[in-house]
């Protein structure tokens, strides 16, 4: 099996929504606990949960790619790909705005699969001393997924090939990138 990091197509990459410190820290303590997997499609839009894309054409770029990065660990489909994806054991989605266009959903990513390598992967201390992952390496999964979260990394998660597959077939505007299994690598090891 393979599997892949999602990436927003062109001109889409260099949209890093935010929903701002109070609800980033909301949803990235979520994160680790895993509750959000019971809000339904609506939530969000009921609670008018709007992003900033961090870019000044947004309005313009919005339809050419079906995912966008966020500043925190969450998947955002289009409500296009939400649409297809639904089909998918393990995603639910909540309903959210970016730049006041509300066609987007968060992905909640409720699987949990081992995929990362903890000894090939790259550390770097922190200022106590304790260290940190850095850059990730990869173990190949000993089970079959669409996307998961690594369990023990709730940061990290991955799709396979179905997944891609999935996207491919219904022509969504996502690209992907194929990860190779025990190698670290940063932003800069290209």
């Amino acid at each position: 099996m393979n599997i892949y990091k999602i990436e927003a197509k062109m001109p889409c990459r260099n949209v890093m929504v935010d929903f701002g410190a109070k609800l980033n820290s909301k949803l990235s303590s979520e994160l680790w606990k895993n509750s959000l997997s019971g809000l339904d499609e609506g939530f969000g839009q009921f609670l008018n949960i709007n992003g900033d894309s961090q870019v000044d054409n947004f309005g313009v770029v919005l339809n050419s790619s079906d995912f966008l990065s966020c500043v925190v660990p969450f998947p955002i489909f289009s409500k296009r790909a939400a649409e297809v994806l639904k089909i998918v054991d393990g995603l639910s989605f909540v309903d959210v705005g970016i730049d006041g266009f509300f066609d987007f959903c968060i992905g909640i990513i409720n699987d949990r699969v081992h995929f990362i390598d903890e000894g090939k992967s790259r550390y770097r201390p922190l200022s106590n001393g304790d260290l940190i992952i850095s850059d990730f390496a990869y173990l190949e999964p000993l089970r079959d997924f669409y996307i998961a979260r690594d369990k023990e990394h709730n940061s990290q998660f991955v799709v396979s090939d179905a997944f891609v597959e999935l996207c491919f077939e219904n022509k969504l505007e996502i690209q992907f990138k194929k990860i190779e299994y025990g190698k670290a690598k940063s932003f800069f090891d290209r």
